[in-house]
């Protein structure tokens, strides 16, 4: 079933334009402080303008309006589809989810990839991106230089604040239940995801061995190849924060109240628990999670770095 764009009154539509136009005043205003910036600020001024002109956009519009203005997961797959002059193949999954192929369903290996944010776009708020896609056929690519035979099954799931956790979690668990339900061989899944996706990725994998009360029991023949998260696998990105963490939010996407706004969105009235704060988990949590291997990415100006490295941390009780 294609995605819906939610509906939106006519003066959050009109409100696009002025706030089209404070966004260029903050890239312009950028542009002109930029010259001296912090260390702590983007390394290029290109970056330090398009970082500004990210955080306004992100603060100036909500995230329904942002919905509204952008392309769907499914209508940006259909024209990456073409581009790529590959037939579209998307999967409805239960509970509202949607997967889309990436190279060969029928390879030996299987990738279960869950989206995050990019640029502007909010956690668990946005639909993927053309990037999202170009990304994964770059990554099948390589992998088959390497003589790997994978295919990706990326997953579009329900956006917040319309639907609110653990609906997205669900449709998560339901991705890989679709997965294994093909006979896939547990040995050759990975699961994958950056940002938002890899809190997702994370539930998921905790799900299988701490069983989610809302959710029905998935239970795999044998551990998971593989587990990859680009980023900090949590919801609330300063929950139990290692000791003398400071974030400073100048040189980020996104500042403070949007994350804010957005984990509340994402949340709706169910607390934080360990599916969404891992970090907060004791490491008891972290015994027995079912996959072979676990890889952990940051970037080297990564501002949760910190976050990262400290859960890197826990996962070595495993």
């Amino acid at each position: 079933m294609p995605e819906a764009k939610p509906q939106i009154s006519w003066l959050a539509i009109l409100d696009l334009i002025p706030g089209a136009f404070s966004i260029f005043l903050a890239g312009l205003i950028a542009a002109c402080t930029g010259l001296w910036r912090s260390k702590k600020d983007a390394p290029t001024l290109f970056l330090h303008i398009a970082y500004a002109v990210m955080r306004k956009t992100s603060a100036r519009y909500s995230p329904v309006q942002l919905q509204w203005a952008l392309p769907t997961s499914d209508q940006v797959y259909r024209s990456y589809a073409r581009s790529a002059k590959i037939k579209p193949e998307i999967i409805n999954l239960a509970n509202g989810a949607s997967g889309y192929w990436v190279g060969d369903k029928h390879a030996k290996n299987i990738i279960i990839w869950f989206h995050g944010e990019f640029v502007s776009c909010g956690g668990f708020s946005m639909a993927a991106v053309p990037a999202f896609f170009e990304f994964w056929q770059s990554l099948i690519v390589a992998l088959r230089r390497s003589d790997k035979d994978v295919a990706i099954f990326a997953m579009s799931y329900s956006l917040a604040p319309q639907a609110t956790y653990p609906a997205q979690l669900i449709q998560a668990v339901d991705a890989l239940r679709y997965i294994d339900s093909r006979k896939q061989r547990a040995e050759s899944i990975v699961l994958a995801g950056d940002s938002a996706g890899a809190s997702l990725a994370f539930g998921v994998l905790s799900h299988l061995a701490h069983p989610h009360p809302a959710i029905d029991k998935l239970q795999l023949a044998k551990p998971l190849e593989g587990f990859v998260v680009v980023g900090y696998p949590g919801a609330t990105n300063d929950a139990h924060a290692p000791a003398g963490f400071e974030r400073y939010w100048g040189g980020d996407l996104i500042d403070p109240v949007v994350v804010e706004n957005w984990m509340k969105g994402y949340l709706g009235n169910s607390a934080p628990d360990y599916y969404t704060d891992p970090i907060g988990a004791p490491d008891s949590w972290f015994h027995n999670l079912p996959t072979k291997r676990m890889l952990l990415l940051a970037g080297g100006n990564e501002l949760l770095r910190p976050m990262i490295e400290a859960f890197a941390q826990k996962l070595k009780v495993r």
